[in-house]
């Protein structure tokens, strides 16, 4: 079972608006995400869960942030039973979703 972890809090001035505490408080979300798959913490999967989004959508947030679903520095083996692990994974629940 996952569990959840509270990233260091910041204050956002309570003289901003309610939709500019909301942006930024979804772009924090969104950058934290990014950055936890970029280094390799978490599956292009997890980091769609934390953002409410489909794998799809993530590896379309992934190119429009210039980042590459797959690690090219990266050619060894455990990239490769990572990323089959992955297509695994989105196989399995794109069949339980139908």
């Amino acid at each position: 079972m996952a569990t959840k972890v509270e990233l260091g809090a910041f204050k956002i001035p309570g003289t901003l608006s309610v939709r500019v505490k909301s942006e930024v408080k979804r772009e924090s979300r969104k950058q934290a995400a990014l950055a936890l798959f970029r280094r390799g913490a978490c599956s292009a999967g997890i980091a769609a869960r934390m953002l409410g989004m489909r794998l799809g959508e993530f590896i379309e947030l992934l190119k429009k942030e210039g980042l590459s679903y797959v690690d090219d520095r990266d050619v060894t083996g455990v990239s490769d039973r990572r990323l089959l692990r992955q297509l695994r994974a989105h196989v399995r629940a794109r069949r339980s979703a139908a």
